[in-house]
């Protein structure tokens, strides 16, 4: 079980290090676009950048998942 948890909690390490990685960008994006001329910067977007960046990390996380249990499938087979 130790090893087990171990390896989940290193592979949602590097999932919230994307996720924070992605969500920083979103914020530096904000603040870039409140000094472009012609550009506008607001706390929405930003949530928005936030919502994306939780749901794209989720969705690959899905993506791996299935394929791991479709190769496993496949390996019993």
């Amino acid at each position: 079980f130790g090893a087990w948890f171990h390896r989940l909690q290193a592979k949602f390490s590097v999932y919230a290090q994307a996720f924070l990685m992605a969500a920083l960008y979103g914020v530096l994006d904000e603040l870039h676009q409140k000094f472009s001329p012609g550009r506008d910067s607001s706390f929405n977007d930003w949530i928005a950048d936030f919502l994306g960046s939780g749901l794209g990390v989720l969705i690959f996380f899905w993506v791996i998942i299935a394929k791991k249990k479709k190769a496993q499938a496949a390996s019993l087979h």
